[in-house]
């Protein structure tokens, strides 16, 4: 049962090693007064064909412009076109008052915003530029520790079922060999009468 209840999790996990963050602190205010500075936000995936102009995305810009940062962007798509069967998407943030220098192609979406922790990023803009094993140490700290835990109570309570079922034996052994005593002793009892 509780397999089945912590799957999905363990599911998630192991698609969380195989993709590129969908989370990461906020580091500019380019998108206040919705997402601000040290904002925690969560994004998911999402087909670039389903994006629409107003919708906030994650992507990935380094290389797109000078002076684009190495870390996700998060803005608002304020228009889009595509070309030669590429879509691109027109970003800016709410706070800036004009588009971003180059359009992004949709490969370098990671995911369309879900929802926002005021605050927490502060605590992980330190933690996610540490890169253990290609893994950021945000990806090791939320999704790889409660794993290691799921995994370990599982194991604990399949280790007391074996404990259960190892004490039952015990017990029915005692039963057996106290009904076998007590036979023979009132067997040997019923002879020397």
């Amino acid at each position: 049962m509780l397999l089945v209840l912590f799957s999905p999790y363990v599911v998630g996990f192991m698609v969380k090693l195989t993709s590129q963050a969908p989370f990461l602190a906020i580091r500019t205010g380019s998108m206040e007064p919705e997402i601000s500075t040290g904002d925690f936000v969560q994004t998911k995936k999402v087909n670039p064909e389903d994006l629409q102009i107003g919708m906030i995305i994650a992507f990935d810009a380094h290389g797109l412009w000078d002076g684009a940062p190495e870390y996700l962007i998060v803005h608002r798509i304020v228009d889009n076109f595509e070309e030669q069967g590429i879509i691109y998407f027109i970003t800016q943030g709410d706070a800036n008052t004009r588009p971003d220098d180059a359009p992004i192609p949709q490969d370098r979406i990671v995911g369309r915003f879900w929802f926002k922790i005021q605050f927490f990023g502060w605590i992980l803009i330190p933690l996610e530029d540490l890169n253990i094993l290609g893994l950021n140490l945000i990806t090791l700290i939320l999704y790889g520790l409660p794993t290691i835990a799921i995994i370990n109570f599982l194991i604990a309570i399949i280790k007391k079922r074996e404990e259960k079922e190892e004490k039952k034996k015990k017990i029915w052994n005692a039963v057996i060999f106290l009904f076998l005593n007590t036979f023979f002793i009132f067997a040997y009892f019923l002879n020397t009468i």
